[in-house]
């Protein structure tokens, strides 16, 4: 299992539901200019993709899943009673850590 899985199929799902091609618009630029769904997306992806034995990439991991909760917390996705309720849910599994 990937680095915070609970917490990415969640923010994965929310966004997908939310924007129906969350591709950057130019909408999306004036509205949304460095938090673009489309760019959660990708770092979503790119973090299944990552070695899950590496301290260094754990460590990663964590800056990473923060900054995703809080573009979904500005997009008004969802709060951060949620964010913490799904990083504890990966947490009591050990999602956050080398495994």
């Amino acid at each position: 299992m990937s680095f915070y899985a609970h917490s990415r199929a969640a923010i994965v799902e929310v966004v997908k539901a939310r924007f129906a091609n969350p591709e950057a618009s130019k909408e999306d630029l004036r509205l949304y200019p460095w938090r673009l769904p489309s760019h959660v997306l990708w770092m979503a992806k790119e973090m299944e993709t990552w070695d899950t034995s590496s301290l260094k990439r754990a460590t990663k991991a964590g800056r990473w899943i923060g900054w995703m909760f809080r573009a979904t917390e500005e997009l008004r996705l969802w709060s951060n009673d949620d964010s913490r309720m799904y990083v504890k849910k990966d947490g009591d599994v050990g999602y956050d850590l080398p495994h």
